[in-house]
């Protein structure tokens, strides 16, 4: 059993579904997160404009999966990144699991 993770921007979530969807992977979550670079400069007031600034909306998704669905989608991963242009190419990880329930 693993735990695989993917990161992308929220305009990712199709392509990263899809990706999910071609791995036979049948279960997962879906996360709203908000990046930060730490290139970007601290806001140097509380002002709500100021607030926001260099922040970028994101998405982790998550899924308890065997090794070889989690292997297929960092391939799939790795041949989307290939054929994209940006700045954020998505992100994926595998986390074993020692125990589970």
């Amino acid at each position: 059993m693993k735990v695989l993770i993917i990161t992308g921007l929220k305009e990712d979530t199709g392509r990263i579904a899809g990706l999910l969807k071609t791995a036979e992977v049948p279960v997962f979550s879906i996360l709203n997160a908000e990046g930060d670079g730490a290139d970007t400069p601290t806001p140097l007031t509380d002002d709500w404009f100021a607030v926001t600034a260099g922040r970028t909306d994101a998405v982790v998704y998550l899924s308890f999966v065997e090794a070889g669905h989690a292997e297929r989608v960092l391939k799939l991963i790795n041949e989307a990144n290939k054929q994209y242009n940006g700045s954020f190419p998505l992100r994926g990880f595998i986390v074993p699991v020692e125990l589970h329930t």
